[in-house]
């Protein structure tokens, strides 16, 4: 399972390597402001054990959290273990603006 992780992740990071050298202008990469707060503690949730509906019920107050992103979170997670926060980029739907605006809000916890 984890292989198979790997090779998708690989496979991404070659698309957009060829696409981005492809691009006649050079392509900014999003960013957000490094000084943001940390969210309150009710707001972070760890990827391995979150709900939809806890989800669903933050969503309103996560910018790049919507329902559709929610759903995807979960059903990838159906398949694959979250073994970091930055698997959340193999989640389909969820790009880097959208992973830099989210990912203060996630954690993953060990295996118990």
């Amino acid at each position: 399972m984890r292989a198979l992780r790997l090779v998708a992740l690989c496979a991404t990071a070659s698309i957009l390597a060829v696409f981005s050298f492809a691009c006649a202008e050079p392509v900014e990469q999003a960013s957000l402001p490094e000084n943001l707060p940390p969210p309150p503690p009710q707001l972070v949730f760890d990827l391995n054990k979150v709900t939809l509906e806890e989800l669903l019920s933050a969503a309103g107050g996560i910018d790049g959290l919507n329902k559709s992103v929610a759903l995807q979170i979960i059903e990838f997670r159906r398949k694959f273990r979250y073994d970091n926060v930055e698997d959340l980029l193999a989640v389909p739907g969820i790009g880097e603006k959208t992973f830099l605006q989210i990912r203060r809000f996630f954690k993953v916890s060990r295996a118990d």
